[in-house]
Order: C-alpha cells, then structure tokens, then sequence
C-alpha cells in the first residue's frame, strides 16, 4: 500500500519523466528490466511507444534504449542529470541511467533538489548515435578543473541523517578560499558573492522569488546556526538537531559533491568522482553543466551534471544579460513545476523574451505560454513556423546555424 500512495501522490502524470525512473529506481523488481517496463503506464503516450518490452534484451540494451527512447522524445538532455554516479556497473555507458546503481549512489535528493541554471537557454539537444553506447552531441567547452577540495561525505558513507549533515558541513567549511573577503571573481563581481552563491547554487531570492530562497545579504553573511563560512564558521560549532527545511536543504544540494576551481578562475560544485583535468561542458538542450573526462580512445566520461558559477542563464551561448535584466525561476500557474522568464527590476518587466535576442523573424511567432504536460521537457518555450505550420519547443533562434552565425564555436562530443 505505501508503493501504492507513492505512485498517487507523485503526480507521474504530470512529472517530467526522469522523476519516474528515479521513483521507479528506489524500487526492487525479480526482473531489473521492470524498473523500466514497470513504468510504462505511467509514461505519455509518445514515449510509451518508444519502449517496447523485450524480455530477451540484455540490462545494457534495455536500459541504454530507454534512456535514447527519452532524449528522442523530448530533444533534450535532462535525462544526464540521473546517469553518471561514479558507480555505474561495467559496461554501461555513462550517459545510461542505470536504476540500480543510482540507488547504490547519492540518492534521489541530491538530483531533485538541485536547482536547474538555464546553460543553454531554450534550445534542443543533437544527439547522433554514433556506435553501440556512444551518442555525439553538441555544445561548447567552458572551463577546465585545475584543482578539486575534499569531497562531503555521502549518505552511505554516514551511520545517520545527522551524522551526514555534520559531516558535510565540516568538509564545506574546509572549502573557504584564502581570499574571500577581499578577491575579485572572474566575472567581476566580488569573489565573496560568487562563493556565497556558489555554496547555494544560486538559488537565491533574486533568481527564484519565493520565501524559502534566502535573500543574498543574509546568506552571504552566513547567520544561521551553522554557518559554512566566515569568522562563525572557523569557531567550528556545529548544531544539527532541528534544522530548518531552509537550513537544511543547501546542505542536502552538498553531500556527495566537491568544490572545484578551474584555470580559468571560474568555481563550482562538482560531482563526486571530479577530478582535475576534467572539461566543463554546455550542451545545446541541457539546463545544466556536465563534467566529462576524456578517454584514450578520445571518446568523453560523463562524470555528472555540476554547478559552475557565470555560466548560468545561456551566458556560454549568448553572452551576459545587459543590466538590470536577470533570469528568474517561478513556479508556473499550476504551483508544481518552475519556468524561465526575464526580469528586469528598474522597470518591473517580467517576460518571456530575452533581451539579447534580435525578434525570432518574420518565419516565426512565440505561442502564448501554457502549464507543462508529462511529454514536454522541464524547461520549454513553444514557436509556430508560420509557413510550415511547425510548432517546435525550443528557440529557432538557437539552433547550430544560427549560433555558428554569432560565432560561437560549437564542438562535437562523443560520450561512452
């Protein structure tokens, strides 16, 4: 009965279909291939037919299948944000989801909580399957990590839920930079700010206006009953019994993961595996950051989606916002799932263009928007070809030739 009012308060109907696969993951099955199968009925019908049961496929071929079948139907990435764990079993390509070493990894938490940055903006993703287990996809190079801090504790690492978050903010204050409070970062903006935000992911009240997001100054000064950085945090004393859910959730967003710094000033959160050497990466139709390490045979690694600060808000492929304008994250009209728009705080415009864009032309028109469906991807703008009748969910303004028109060198990826 528990499993039961999990698959009914979950809203699967709704839910963006990589929340199923994580449901479906936390599950045991006689067959590992129902962590799939077992799923159809809660899929939209256009990926449902996509998956058909094979009983005599293999767990790579089932799995592997399912996650192309995903990226297929919705043109985009997101499905990378629950693949790479750093315990995928042999023979599994990295980009894969694998339910069963997910649940062997970080948990669910860490991958729902994590705050989507808007990388690349409202474009879809172009994958070629290259060879068996390896897909080709586009996007830009953004940084490199020179050099990774001690990593937070993981849950299966820890005896309790406590234990875990006293362990994880014991290793994040070991994190502070030498020269947090008199630094430049590489954007301009004072290194005490980006690291702030950094620690939080930039959920903060002036990207997502919402009362459980801290508003900057508060969280920059660190007062809270455990603060992770500044002169409270060197005292070294830590209080973990009743925790707000706003205390408690950076942490959260934290366990499992590295601070990284790379040689181009730029820092971030990475994934747990991070290693020096690793690339940062934007791909066209992922919200987030994917580290990938390559290999001898020049193929890349997926080590995981990760938090780079100033690469946020399609800056890799478009450039900074002129100011005032920002980026905000809100929920939409159905209070469930969160959308992009741009606000600009002098004015009060809130809207759905972006100020660095030139108008989409007279080929294309933006439909009014609407609330998300299972079969849209999480983040989405729809445009009508006026000639064809077409109606895509990702800018026209932002496929490969239009970028390549601007002079942004997009690069081909192969991931194994």
């Amino acid at each position: 009965m528990g499993l039961v009012n999990t698959l009914c308060t979950s809203h699967p109907i709704q839910e963006a279909v990589k929340y199923t696969f994580l449901m479906s993951s936390l599950r045991s099955c006689s067959d590992p291939r129902d962590s799939v199968y077992g799923t159809l009925g809660l899929l939209p019908l256009d990926l449902r037919r996509r998956i058909r049961p094979d009983y005599s496929a293999t767990l790579v071929e089932v799995f592997t299948n399912s996650t192309l079948a995903y990226i297929n139907q919705t043109k985009r990435l997101e499905v990378l944000d629950i693949s790479a764990n750093g315990r995928q079993k042999l023979g599994f390509p990295s980009w894969v989801f694998d339910p069963y070493s997910f649940r062997a990894g970080l948990g669910m938490h860490i991958v729902v909580e994590w705050p989507g940055q808007f990388c690349a903006h409202f474009s879809e993703c172009y994958v070629t399957d290259e060879s068996p287990g390896v897909i080709r996809v586009l996007g830009l190079r953004v940084a490199k990590v020179l050099s990774v801090k001690p990593r937070a504790p993981g849950r299966s690492e820890c005896i309790s839920e406590e234990d875990c978050l006293r362990s994880c903010i014991q290793t994040v204050r070991s994190w502070e930079p030498e020269n947090l409070y008199d630094g430049t970062y590489a954007t301009g903006e004072s290194l005490l700010e980006a690291y702030a935000r950094t620690l939080i992911c930039n959920d903060i009240r002036d990207r997502t206006p919402t009362e459980r997001a801290p508003k900057l100054e508060r969280w920059q000064g660190q007062y809270d009953i455990n603060p992770l950085f500044g002169e409270f945090a060197r005292e070294g004393q830590i209080t973990t019994s009743g925790l707000t859910t706003a205390e408690r959730q950076p942490l959260e967003r934290l366990v499992g993961r590295r601070f990284v710094e790379c040689e181009n000033g730029f820092i971030g959160i990475g994934s747990s595996d991070a290693q020096p050497g690793d690339i940062i990466c934007v791909l066209l139709g992922h919200e987030n950051p994917v580290m990938l390490r390559e290999q001898e045979d020049g193929t890349h690694k997926l080590v995981g989606i990760c938090y780079l600060h100033g690469m946020s808000d399609g800056v890799a492929l478009l450039g900074p916002l002129p100011a005032p304008w920002r980026v905000q994250r809100m929920l939409d009209s159905t209070q469930q799932f969160m959308i992009c728009k741009f606000h600009n705080p002098d004015t009060g415009v809130l809207c759905d263009e972006d100020p660095r864009l030139d108008p989409p032309g007279e080929d294309w028109e933006r439909l009014p928007s609407r609330d998300r469906t299972a079969g849209d991807p999480q983040i989405f703008q729809e445009f009508r070809n006026r000639v064809t009748g077409q109606v895509t969910k990702s800018d026209p303004r932002l496929t490969p030739e239009a970028l390549r028109t601007k002079g942004i060198g997009l690069e081909e990826f192969s991931i194994a």
